[in-house]
């Protein structure tokens, strides 16, 4: 197994479907999963960006899972020779039996399930330099569109000059 941080990984066991309910404790950001006839559950799960594991590390994913769904603990079954297949989203395997399944189902089976985190909004921008009200602000936020650092310009000249030409606003 690789040393590099794993963010995506599938695996398949025998049992009930996973709970949601450990999943943003885990830090899942998408988790997809079908199941057999049989009974096999196949499960493709992906961490969030800032919470790789290293390969070697994954197992305890599942591990930490088991502590925290309570009861019907997971235990990995091999198929395809491996019991977890970490995968790259760029380099997916074509040959795993696993996301083929997957993939299939999630197009025509009522056994496919998926369960995606909840998209944090981003924080607001914090700006350094006052805010201008009204007009004025918005010849800042022209200033930051062109990637410019308002801070860095004499901000008080182009206000004045825009201010003076199309507001008339003696200055």
């Amino acid at each position: 197994m690789s040393d590099r941080k794993e963010h995506h990984f599938c695996f398949a066991y025998k049992g009930q479907r996973m709970r949601i309910t450990p999943f943003e404790t885990l830090h899942f950001t998408n988790v997809q999963g079908t199941s057999t006839l049989d009974g096999y559950q196949y499960v493709r799960i992906s961490l969030h960006r800032r919470n790789g594991r290293r390969a070697s590390t994954i197992p305890n994913v599942l591990h930490e899972y088991n502590k925290l769904s309570g009861i019907d603990p997971i235990t990995p079954v091999k198929i395809a020779s491996q019991l977890i297949t970490c995968f790259s989203t760029t380099h997916m395997p074509n040959d795993n039996p696993i996301l083929l399944r997957i993939e299939a189902d999630q197009k025509s089976s009522a056994r496919f399930w998926c369960w995606n985190a909840a998209v944090e909004a981003p924080p607001p921008l914090q700006d350094k330099a006052p805010r201008r009200k009204g007009a004025f602000a918005g010849l800042e936020g022209l200033v930051r569109e062109l990637n410019l650092d308002p801070a860095a310009l004499c901000m008080q000249s182009a206000y004045d000059t825009v201010a003076s030409a199309y507001f008339q606003v003696r200055v």
